[in-house]
């Protein structure tokens, strides 16, 4: 829908509210600014609430159409990496369209993500969580992840447990470590020396870029990403259980380097 065309809309329901209007009219004249004033949140209120066209709150700056990124990906697979792009394509409130493409075998699909909670959709089916981005500007040492778990620990001793696969993932909220807070921590990306912090557990250890919460390097074990689960409804099926991303190249600005934050620190 136009910006015109919204206009026009919100003039029809503000015209719904004329006796409401007169109402603030004649409070006026009285001068009883208070019972203007609680009026005026209480109709600024229901607009909001009721009207199908709400603001979404940006939660990343490179949250828009044409962004993409690329990760060499390596695992127990026939080649030694793989080449998987992710691009967005449009975003409609906390829905990201994204295209993902095997640049190895030229193959791609559409996927949807709520990049609320990292829940990726294909068909309306929902088929798992990526791992790509998470949270900008951490502050807790502990945070509630979403996490698919496709088996568990078997336990035998303290320090002895197998791992037994399940036939269908289970997507659960967990608690994770965030380490590289303080002091702060960095890695090599393809834009230079980057701040970033690291979620671990048994499972995966996921290095993000501090200032944009996207991905730089990970390791995932016993785990799937949800993007190569898509990649795999085209008809490649090459890819392991066990597998190492890293950063290869992005048009997003990650950010300052770790030259300029130490200018930044200076200043401070």
């Amino acid at each position: 829908m136009e910006y015109p065309e919204k206009i026009a809309k919100n003039i029809q329901r503000f015209k719904k509210h004329a006796d409401t209007l007169r109402y603030l009219e004649s409070l006026l004249i009285s001068k009883n600014l208070k019972l203007v004033a609680l009026t005026l949140f209480l109709i600024c209120s229901l607009i909001l609430t009721t009207s199908p066209n709400r603001i979404f709150s940006q939660p990343y700056p490179w949250l828009r159409k044409g962004t993409y990124f690329i990760y060499k990906v390596y695992g127990c697979t026939p080649k030694s990496f793989y080449l998987l792009k992710w691009e967005i394509i449009k975003v409609e409130d906390n829905i990201a369209y994204i295209k993902i493409t095997l640049l190895n075998y030229s193959k791609s699909c559409v996927v949807k993500v709520n990049v609320l909670t990292r829940e990726v959709f294909m068909n309306d089916e929902r088929i798992g969580i990526t791992y790509m981005f998470f949270e900008r500007y951490p502050r807790k040492s502990k945070v509630d992840f979403l996490y698919e778990s496709i088996g568990k620990l078997v336990w035998y001793t303290k320090h002895v447990a197998k791992f037994i696969p399940s036939e269908k993932g289970s997507i659960t909220k967990i608690k994770v470590e965030i380490s590289g807070l303080n002091p702060p921590g960095y890695a090599n990306t393809p834009q230079g020396t980057q701040r970033i912090y690291v979620i671990y557990s048994l499972f995966f250890t996921l290095f993000y870029d501090y200032d944009t919460g996207i991905l730089v390097q990970g390791y995932l074990s016993h785990t799937r990403e949800a993007f190569f689960k898509a990649i795999e409804r085209t008809g490649v099926y090459l890819f392991s259980y066990y597998s190492n991303y890293v950063l290869y190249d992005t048009n997003a600005d990650l950010g300052p380097c770790k030259a300029e934050y130490s200018k930044f620190l200076l200043l401070l």
